[in-house]
């Protein structure tokens, strides 16, 4: 064995003071039967895992938080869900400007709207989706008040927000198909316009326009809601949604 250098005994417990060797530290004496390369592997894991999910004090703006959201590609239910770590702007300055200048009347809880929409695309563009008890959560609501204010705001923009309601068909984010169907059949929107104001794939859009094809079929026959739910194994409420449309469709 060659003699220990100067330089190696000098610097080498410098090491020490790094933090994965105050996690390897800490693996030992707390969990001593894993052995020096299951520590090593698992610390390592573990750093990886909090410097995903944390975020330096230069990241973070006043007025924005971080908050764990699901994976946009996965699902809330789903046994391999997965999360990320997002910043969200509850406040900026243009809205302190309109409170200062009057123009929500002074009231801060009219700017919510205009936030809920805005937290949810910043998840979205983060790879993420804020549900609708995400958002309650941070806002101190109740989910329905919530999924209650998500619809008044698609259905007054006729934009449809990014959330597992309406991307991931989970929930009570059902009225995004009508929206999406309205674009397409009834305003007949460039569908490069219709995929960015609905957060949709193509293949989305094309499932949703063939379900209510199978509708329009059967409300052609002049079929009842309730044999129309039966036979396709739609929701009555959204063969409802459809038939407005069908109706919409046929004025046109």
């Amino acid at each position: 064995m060659m003699p220990e250098s100067y330089a190696e005994k000098h610097f080498r417990s410098a090491n020490e003071r790094l933090f994965n060797a105050v996690l390897d530290r800490f693996l030992k004496e707390n969990i001593p039967h894993l052995g020096t390369e299951l520590r090593g592997l698992f610390g390592k894991r573990l750093i990886e895992l909090f410097e995903k999910n944390m975020h330096t004090k230069d990241e973070i703006k006043p007025g924005q938080m971080v908050w764990i959201a699901v994976d946009k590609n996965t699902r809330a239910d789903s046994k391999k869900v997965k999360y990320i770590s997002t910043i969200l702007t509850l406040v900026n300055g243009e809205e302190i400007n309109d409170l200062v200048q009057g123009n929500s009347c002074g009231m801060p809880n009219r700017l919510l709207p205009t936030t809920i929409s805005r937290v949810c695309k910043e998840a979205y563009s983060q790879g993420a989706l804020l549900s609708m008890r995400d958002i309650a959560l941070i806002f101190k609501r109740s989910s329905m008040d919530i999924s209650n204010l998500r619809k008044k705001i698609e259905e007054q923009t006729g934009e449809v927000l990014p959330t597992p309601a309406t991307l991931q068909d989970m929930g009570s984010g059902v009225t995004h198909k009508a929206l999406i169907l309205r674009k397409v059949l009834i305003e007949k929107k460039d569908m490069d316009k219709v995929r960015a104001e609905t957060f949709h794939t193509q293949r989305a859009i094309d499932r949703y326009v063939k379900e209510f094809r199978r509708v329009e079929m059967l409300l052609n026959d002049d079929k009842p809601v309730e044999y129309i739910s039966k036979v396709t194994k739609i929701q009555p409420f959204v063969v409802k949604q459809y038939q407005k449309i069908y109706q919409e469709v046929k004025k046109c």
